[in-house]
């Protein structure tokens, strides 16, 4: 396999991760958040759920519209060129990842008032509180211990 065919697949195998991560949040979203009664659920529990649901939409999207632009950019570099678009495609995908630590950060305030959520159709949504401000927390963790153990194991063979 050449370089070119690797960094192809590199950028489609990053999509696809990018997207099978975020997808599910798409639905839970729609869902769960669709399900709660205003009544049961307000104030910034509830405004995040509406702004949750579009910004993971928004945010899928954008990683899908990204992909044929990084496969684009990948075949240039392969090819040993520049890309014109490579800035602007960098600068969207920053923004995008600051979109999602915006989501995370406005779901751990949205989870730190979860008290204003009462009643049986807002449990499943608090639930999906919690899932979205320790997913991406343990999901961090577990990616540092592995860095950690590969760092050690690179170092004993050295």
């Amino acid at each position: 396999m050449n370089s070119s065919e690797r960094a192809v697949e590199s950028a489609i195998a990053t999509t696809f991760a990018n997207i099978v991560l975020s997808l599910p949040w798409v639905i839970c979203y729609f869902v769960i958040h669709g399900e709660v009664n205003e009544g049961d659920c307000v104030d910034t529990p509830y405004e995040f759920g509406k702004f949750a649901k579009w910004a993971y939409l928004a945010s899928t999207i954008t990683v899908a519209v990204l992909s044929p632009c990084d496969i684009y950019i990948a075949k240039k570099k392969a090819a040993g060129e520049d890309s014109a678009v490579s800035p602007c495609i960098q600068l969207l995908k920053g923004l995008n990842g600051s979109l999602g630590t915006a989501i995370w950060i406005y779901g751990c305030v949205a989870l730190s008032r979860r008290d204003t959520c009462q009643g049986p159709s807002a449990d499943s949504y608090v639930k999906l509180l919690w899932a979205t401000a320790l997913f991406p927390a343990i999901f961090l963790a577990i990616f540092c211990c592995c860095c950690c153990c590969l760092i050690i194991v690179a170092a004993k063979k050295g």
